[in-house]
């Protein structure tokens, strides 16, 4: 089973003061959960498209997760969608992801 998400890409193009600026884009691909090893809420990218602006098609109000696929030599991937949203779309059959919270985690104690 495949996944359909809008993965951010990005490049560089010369403004006309010859200062580089980004410029994203998005394209659709297909991922298959089985091989998404690790995934991450990016801010980061979310405050870059802030500066220099966001993809036709790609809302201002969105958020951004990364992906890593393993398919033996490790890809990773910025789509469009929190966490919970992402998490929620690869794990169909499983239980929901819980919305990050802004508290902090309980600390764990070290078994003796």
């Amino acid at each position: 089973m495949f996944v359909k998400f809008k993965k951010i890409t990005d490049g560089t193009k010369h403004g006309h003061n010859g200062i580089p600026q980004k410029l994203y884009g998005f394209k659709v691909v297909a991922v298959n959960p089985e091989h998404v090893t690790i995934m991450e809420e990016n801010d980061g990218l979310r405050k870059s498209m802030e500066s220099s602006g966001f993809p036709v098609g790609v809302s201002k109000r969105s958020k951004f997760t990364e992906l890593y696929v393993n398919m033996g030599n490790g890809m990773r991937y910025n789509v469009v969608g929190s966490f919970a949203t992402v998490f929620n779309k690869l794990n169909q059959n499983s239980a929901p992801a819980e919305e990050a919270s802004d508290e902090p985690e309980p600390e764990m104690e070290d078994e003796q």
